[in-house]
C-alpha cells in the first residue's frame, strides 16, 4: 500500500463519526459551492461546531468551506514518534 493510500483511508466521515467535544484534530474542508477541497486545517470541535485557530468564529463560516472528513492528529515528536 503506497503513503497515499494509506492516510486516504485515515479520513473520517463526519457523516460516520465526529470527533470528541474540544478535541484538536487535522480536517478536510470542501469549498463551497466550487466543491474542491482546500489545504487541510487543524480545528477544534466543540459542540458541534469546528472552529480553527486564528479565526474569531466558526471556521467553516469565516472560510467559506464545508468539514466533510477528519483525523487525528499525529503524536507530538517524543510520544511515540521517532
Amino acid at each position: 500500500m503506497s503513503n497515499d493510500n494509506l492516510l486516504n483511508n485515515l479520513w473520517i466521515s463526519v457523516e460516520e463519526k465526529t470527533p470528541e467535544t474540544y478535541d484538536w484534530v487535522l480536517v478536510a474542508p470542501m469549498l463551497v459551492p466550487e466543491g474542491w477541497y482546500g489545504v487541510p486545517a487543524v480545528c477544534e470541535y466543540r459542540n458541534g461546531v469546528w472552529f480553527g485557530r486564528v479565526q474569531e468564529g466558526p471556521f467553516e463560516e469565516w472560510t467559506g468551506t464545508k468539514i466533510t472528513h477528519w483525523m487525528p492528529l499525529p503524536d507530538e515528536p517524543g510520544r511515540g514518534g521517532k
